[in-house]
Parts: C-alpha cells; structure tokens; sequence
C-alpha cells in the first residue's frame, strides 16, 4: 500500500512539472524596458567585491570576465524587477526583468574561455514582464507647413 502511495505521488509531481508555461506567457513583454552600458572601472570595481566577499561562483569561475560581467548585469537589472502593477492573468515571472548583454562581440559570441577582457566594457538591455495590457500612449508628429 505504501509503495503504491509513493508511486502515485511520484507521478503526480512529474506530470504537474511537465506543464510548464514559458516566461512571461500570457503577459506582455516590454523590450528594452532599460538599458545600461558598464565601464571597464565599473566591472573592475565589481569584480573587487567578489574578490573581497569571496563569492564562491567567481573562485570556481573558469572564465572570470565573463563571471563578472554576467554578475554585474544580472545585478543592475533587478533594480527595475518589481512594481509592474495588477497581475490579472496570473503570469509567471510578472514583474520580472530579463537580462540580455549585447555588446561587446567578443562576450556575445565568445567561442572559448579568454576571448573577453573586462577592460572592453560591456553593454545590456532588460526585458521587463507586465502581468496585464500597458497603457499605450499616443504618439504624434508634428509637421509645420512651409508657405
């Protein structure tokens, strides 16, 4: 009777993890809700922190740059997570912000460990996820009649 219980259980557990929506699914997604270009004394500064705290994902980094800067992105886009209104429609990750570095070439498509030196800086755009429609504002131009 246990083992059947167990089992039942088991298989609840997996077959209500395999239903899993994507992030933000049902929300709206604002693209390049912010964005934020990092100098290299910025990732410098960071990448003194981890040494100072002794952040164990940095020791164990094998591309520490890389690590850094990741950490510093990641870091400066949960400023804007949060205040993202009335979730109507239940949407996972309402509110969340979704980091994405875009620059420079050698972090975005690096190929190996060593490509990618934090005296290059770096560059990010976040995505943030509203739980409902945004309030659209109208957007005119104004175009002056030459006599």
């Amino acid at each position: 009777m246990n083992k059947s219980l167990v089992v039942l259980a088991a298989s609840a557990l997996l077959s209500a993890s395999a239903h899993a929506v994507p992030w933000c699914w049902g929300g709206t997604i604002v693209n390049n809700y912010a964005s934020k270009s990092f100098s290299p004394t910025e990732l410098y500064a960071v990448e003194t922190q981890m040494i100072n705290i002794a952040d164990p994902g940095y020791a164990m980094a094998i591309d520490k740059p890389v690590y850094v800067a990741s950490h510093a992105a990641w870091n400066h886009g949960q400023m804007y997570a949060g205040g993202a209104g009335p979730n109507w429609n239940n949407v996972p990750g309402h509110g969340q912000i979704r980091t994405r570095i875009t620059a420079p070439y050698t972090l975005t498509n690096m190929v190996g460990p060593g490509a990618y030196f934090l005296s290059q800086g770096m560059s990010a755009k976040y995505d943030k996820c509203f739980g409902g429609p945004i309030p659209m504002r109208e957007e005119r131009s104004v175009v002056e009649e030459v006599r």
